[in-house]
């Protein structure tokens, strides 16, 4: 059962879009790495992303690069929870 969906890193998007739009003009290769950033740019990053996950623990943001999906596998009705208490295997329910 999916408790909670969103995107994360909103606002990074849009410059995400343009500069893989401008790679893909050019016809450059793929480049998955990471580029080095000045600390002071770094920083201010880390601090952008800890503002924009307190905004999205109150409310889904429609858009991102990234997904986060917090789920819970249901425990069925049948397994007594002592059982779940004492870690015993519980047998799988199709």
């Amino acid at each position: 059962m999916v408790e909670k969906h969103t995107y994360l890193l909103s606002a990074l998007f849009p410059l995400a879009a343009v500069t893989r739009m401008a790679a893909r003009s050019k016809k450059e290769g793929s480049n998955a790495g990471l580029p080095m950033v000045p600390r002071p740019v770094n920083q201010a990053l880390i601090g952008f992303q800890a503002a924009e996950l307190a905004v999205a623990r109150r409310a889904s943001l429609p858009f991102g690069l990234t997904v986060l999906a917090v789920a819970r596998k249901p425990v069925p009705a049948r397994v007594k929870l002592k059982m779940c208490e004492e870690r015993v295997p519980v047998p799988a329910v199709r």
